[in-house]
């Protein structure tokens, strides 16, 4: 049976995710797809609703900044439609709109291993509220062998009707790329944009980013999971701000 390789982000059209914990969040990227006649009537408007992992990090002082993977909040082209799109982080049950500060080129259809897949955000969120953050751990020297700590949340369906449940497991290193820590583990859908945890020092550091992982037809994980590492240049590039 043929794997399937699939980037792990979850759609769904109307259904609403559980809390997220202290420093982790749940990302809703809307895309609403429009094709309009030669007239500039509108011929057919198609939205979609799709759901990935992200988490706090202490970046910019002052800031609210959430990292996640940038195919979570980009929206897939499709010939012949404009498109317009809204991300939201979804944190202790609320939505905040969130701006996206920089995003690193996405996959190529044919996963390219020396692409990263990475986007930084930031929100606004009243002076009451409150959330613990993970400081990245940047230009460290991974071994294969290296123990890290997986965590992010699993949709129990595919589809967007699933409820969201909490992963927390240790893995090891098995193989360093350029740009990618590649495990064997299995992952599920949605569980893009979750973090990698590095111990070091007394404390979990974060030193990546959930990306993409294996399955076979039926949607059965295939023991195969990348993510990105998190790198200086990358938090290093000037902010652009999106709407």
């Amino acid at each position: 049976m043929k794997p399937v390789l699939f980037l792990l982000f979850v759609l769904g059209l109307m259904f609403s995710p559980p809390a997220a914990a202290q420093t982790d969040v749940l990302i809703k990227i809307v895309c609403i797809y429009t094709k309009q006649s030669a007239t500039n009537e509108v011929v057919v408007r198609i939205p979609t609703v799709s759901w990935g992992n992200g988490f706090f990090i202490d970046h910019i002082p002052g800031k609210h900044n959430v990292l996640t993977a940038s195919h979570v909040v980009v929206c897939d082209e499709q010939l012949g439609f404009s498109i317009d799109s809204a991300v939201w982080v979804l944190f202790n049950d609320i939505e905040y709109k969130a701006s996206i500060l920089k995003t690193s080129p996405q996959f190529l259809p044919n996963f390219s291993i020396y692409q990263q897949d990475l986007a930084l955000l930031e929100i606004a969120l009243p002076e009451n509220v409150s959330h613990g953050h993970l400081t990245p751990l940047v230009d460290y020297g991974f071994k294969v062998g290296d123990e890290v700590l997986i965590r992010s949340k699993r949709q129990t369906e595919n589809g967007g009707n699933g409820e969201w449940l909490p992963y927390l497991k240790k893995a090891l290193i098995a193989e360093i790329f350029p740009n990618y820590l590649y495990f064997s583990e299995d992952v599920y859908m949605g569980m893009s944009g979750g973090a990698v945890l590095f111990w070091k020092d007394g404390k979990y550091w974060v030193v990546g980013v959930l990306t993409a992982g294996h399955i076979n037809k039926d949607g059965v994980p295939l023991d195969a999971m990348w993510a990105s590492i998190i790198k200086k240049e990358f938090l290093d590039i000037e902010p652009k701000i999106t709407p």
